[in-house]
């Protein structure tokens, strides 16, 4: 099927409900973010005083740049707002949706769901 006729309320309620998903994993993963960059925080500083600790010491060291590979949760919750706003000003009773569309609104698979869910599951797993 390349595309479906889809009654509009049942598409709003449908993207609410994912948007109301989408919001409480994000809150989720980004509580385990800022776990996450304390502990990496922590450690960096740790490792800092040990570097001041050696060149008080008389020590001559390379300093390198501190790096945190830390990926920051993003919230697409703009992205089921607009379509919610679409779907509030709609007109007609039934829409006409195509399989992308579908893909989106009903079964929550955006083009940015994967990397979403690597990200949430990694601080998920974390805390």
């Amino acid at each position: 099927m390349r595309e479906v006729k889809i009654r509009c309320d049942d598409l709003l309620v449908k993207v609410r409900e994912n948007r109301t998903k989408h919001v409480k994993e994000y809150d989720e993963a980004v509580a385990g973010y800022k776990d996450a960059a304390k502990d990496a925080v922590q450690k960096a500083m740790e490792r800092l005083q040990e570097r001041i600790d050696y060149l008080e010491a008389g020590e001559v060291l390379v300093l390198s740049a501190i790096h945190f590979d830390l990926k920051v949760p993003q919230n697409h919750a703009k992205d089921y707002d607009q379509v919610i706003a679409m779907l509030d000003m709609c007109v007609d009773d039934k829409l006409t949706v195509r399989a992308d569309e579908f893909a989106c609104y009903v079964m929550d698979d955006w083009d940015w769901t994967s990397e979403f869910k690597n990200v949430t599951q990694f601080y998920n797993n974390k805390r």
